[in-house]
């Protein structure tokens, strides 16, 4: 009887750190999410200066791909 309170112990142990760890990760998502727009949108808005700021050559930039505008804050 003592063994399988400690073992029940034990496993509802590690759940409820495993719980905790779950809920912390999916806490900082929307953190991130937000941290990724905004460097998106910063991304953005240096590719569209037409020229540099010291001699007024276009700028040449690798393109990161398509983007979405509809969801713009």
């Amino acid at each position: 009887m003592d063994a399988f309170t400690l073992m029940a112990l034990g496993i509802l142990g590690a759940i409820s750190i495993i719980f905790f760890t779950l809920k912390g990760v999916l806490d900082q998502i929307p953190g991130v999410l937000h941290s990724a727009r905004r460097v998106q949108d910063a991304w953005r808005q240096l590719r569209s200066r037409p020229r540099d700021q010291a001699g007024g050559e276009p700028v040449d930039l690798p393109d990161i791909g398509p983007t979405r505008t509809s969801d713009r804050e």
